[in-house]
């Protein structure tokens, strides 16, 4: 499951992998690129990707709550990025996925703004107990890639940084 659907990218990467994973994607729904993004995964992956639109710190205790039964195995979350988004998605996630599934959070960034929240927020899930971090991954920032999906940032690359760790 994802925190952050947006353009797809994620799902597909997941799908794609595994012929036998099913994506549940929770989105605000925001983006112009949500719509056809979805489109091309039902194309592609029919059966396989459900998407909820609407404010994580909602939707997912109103998932858990009509599907209490469900346990995701991996939970990849690049939502809010304010504190109290990351935060909330961090332990709404911990109480849905098995004990032990993977996690992976995105923009653990703490000295970008955009990276403060999530990398706050994952620190003090580690230190309570709820997550235990096995790994962080970096790269590069590629102006390319970023300038294609997102011309308003011109050549400015963006530093890229995510964890990984299992649930408790």
């Amino acid at each position: 499951m994802e925190v952050g659907f947006h353009a797809g990218l994620s799902s597909y990467a997941f799908l794609e992998a595994n012929p036998k994973a099913l994506v549940t994607s929770f989105d605000l729904g925001f983006h112009e690129c949500v719509g056809p993004a979805k489109e091309l995964i039902d194309k592609t992956f029919p059966g396989r990707h459900q998407l909820v639109i609407g404010d994580s710190k909602t939707t997912l205790p109103e998932y858990r709550g009509n599907a209490p039964d469900v346990e995701f195995d991996l939970a990849f979350i690049d939502g809010g990025h304010r504190l109290e988004d990351a935060r909330s998605d961090i332990e709404s996630l911990a109480r849905m996925c098995r004990p032990g599934a993977t996690v992976i959070v995105d923009d653990i960034l703490p000295d970008q703004f955009w990276g403060k929240g999530p990398s706050q927020a994952w620190d003090e899930k580690v230190r309570e107990g709820v997550v235990v971090e096995r790994a962080r991954r970096s790269s590069e920032p590629s102006g390319d890639v970023f300038s294609a999906m997102w011309p308003r940032l011109g050549s400015y690359p963006l530093p890229r940084c995510w964890v990984i760790g299992t649930f408790v």
